[in-house]
């Protein structure tokens, strides 16, 4: 059975923050956060109540812009390998993907992803281990 994820939404927008403001890119939003932050903007994500469960194919199909952004809640609560390995399938199409995380589990820039943006919290949940390429 393919890898199923809880999608909160997936938008077309543009990026609007960071070294990358600017570029066209599709967001996918994950349910699930290990932090619930009392200033969180997305506590709709907090949890799968506001998720449907969704394919990795589907959200791959999904997909309109060559920049994928995989935000939450927090992203890397879930295996994140099987969608990764979905959006970048087809190399032709040059797809880019950027990680937005607390920083509280480990990335692996290895497994396909192209970015990473972390927006560390108080310091007793921060444990960011990017591994270089």
């Amino acid at each position: 059975m393919e890898k199923q994820y809880p999608v909160v939404e997936i938008f077309h927008s543009i990026q609007g923050e960071g070294v990358h403001v600017g570029i066209p890119a599709t967001f996918i939003r994950l349910a699930g956060c290990n932090l619930r932050c009392e200033w969180c903007d997305t506590k709709i994500s907090w949890d799968d109540s506001n998720a449907n469960t969704t394919s990795a194919s589907d959200i791959e199909a999904a997909i309109q812009q060559n920049t994928v952004i995989i935000t939450g809640g927090e992203p890397c609560l879930h295996d994140l390998n099987p969608l990764l390995m979905k959006i970048k399938e087809d190399a032709t199409l040059g797809r880019k993907v950027f990680i937005e995380t607390n920083g509280t589990y480990p990335i692996n820039k290895k497994d396909g992803v192209d970015w990473v943006t972390c927006s560390p919290k108080p310091k007793n949940n921060y444990m960011m281990e990017c591994v270089p390429d």
